[in-house]
Formats: C-alpha cells, structure tokens, sequence
C-alpha cells in the first residue's frame, strides 16, 4: 500500500543535521610564542701575558746602575740632547728617528719584546761605532718614552737586565742605516748596559747627581 512521505522528520534524520553541529572543527590554538633568546656575548679576550709580569718593584729597586754611570765614554756612549748638531747631521739624525718609527720590529705585538728590539738598535749603533752612536741612544730612549707608558717601560727593561737571554734580539739594522752584522751574545750584554741607562732615568738613579 501506498503510503505518502511524512513532513515531520523522523528522530534519525535529526540525528544526521545535528552530526555537523558537533563535528566542527575546534578553532586552531593560538600561536605558541617563540622563546625568549638572549643575545650570545663574547667573553672579553684575556690581557696577553708580557713576560715582564713577573718583575716586581723590589726586582727593579735591586738593580745596580753603578756600571751605567759614564755617558760619554767609549763603551755605551749617550747623548743627552740633539742640540750640539748641526743643520746636516741634526737632518740625518731625525730621519733615522723617522725610521725607527716604521722599523718592523717596532711593532711587536709583545711591549717587552718590541722595547728589546729598540734597545738592540741603541746597541749595535755603539757596536759598529756609527756617526750617531750617541744621538741613536738619544732617539731610541725618546722614542721609547713617548710610545711605553712609564711603568712598562720600567718592567721591560728590568727585564732585559734581569733576564738578558730571554727574548729574541736583532743582530743587524740595515733598515735604520745603521751598516754591520754581529753575534747575539755581544747584542744582549751591550743592551744590559743600554737598558740600565734607560731605566736609570726613569726611577731617577740616572744621571748621577753631582
């Protein structure tokens, strides 16, 4: 028989409209933040090690200058101004001053090592007896001076006193005109002598009063 379609949905059919209702899909959770980083920072780099560090003050008040007392001899002569030059040498003096500006050796990353090699330079002028042996003394100590903060300066050359044969030392400095070649050994003792006269001068021990 013959039976017309109800109008009224049946209890099933409501059941498949509401499925969509509670299959719906949950709205997506919100972004999770990324963490926090912190900027990475670099340590700052350890101060190099100047193999002066170890001299103390006491180290220095010990050293005699007893031996490094006569400027004018024939042995580690040092002027003690330029004043007495003339126009010419006084020209010639400046320009090796000048060089020793640009020396590559006056660039050692090493303060100690850098004011050996300086000293060298004073040294091998007396050595060969250069026109400037005492004028090349003069410079190199202004030079130093001005570069080295006083209390480095005072260390590295206590330290090429106290350790003579630490170190490297040039032999021979072509660069600055100063023309000769000799062994290391007669480099480092005549340093020795040229350092006390330095640093004589620094702690007031040099020149000897009168």
């Amino acid at each position: 028989m013959y039976r017309p379609v109800s109008s009224t949905p049946s209890v099933a059919a409501w059941l498949v409209l509401a499925v969509p209702v509670f299959c719906a899909a949950a709205p997506p959770a919100p972004a999770t933040a990324p963490a926090a980083t912190t900027p990475a920072t670099t340590a700052p780099a350890a101060k190099d090690k100047e193999p002066y560090d170890s001299i103390t003050n006491e180290d220095i008040a010990s050293i005699d200058f007893d031996d490094a007392t006569d400027d004018e001899g024939f042995v580690g002569p040092l002027a003690h101004s330029l004043d007495h030059l003339d126009a010419d040498a006084r020209k010639r003096i400046e320009e090796r001053a000048d060089k020793l500006l640009d020396w590559r050796y006056s660039d050692d990353p090493s303060v100690a090592q850098r004011v050996r090699y300086c000293i060298c330079a004073a040294a091998l002028a007396d050595l060969f007896h250069d026109e400037f042996e005492s004028e090349t003394a003069f410079v190199v100590f202004d030079y130093l001076k001005k570069e080295i903060p006083k209390e480095q300066l005072k260390k590295a050359c206590a330290w090429i006193i106290l350790k003579p044969d630490a170190g490297k030392v040039v032999t021979t400095a072509p660069d600055l005109g100063i023309e000769g070649d000799t062994d290391e050994g007669t480099v480092r003792e005549r340093s020795v002598l040229y350092a006390k006269k330095l640093l004589g001068r620094l702690v007031g021990k040099l020149p000897p009063k009168e």
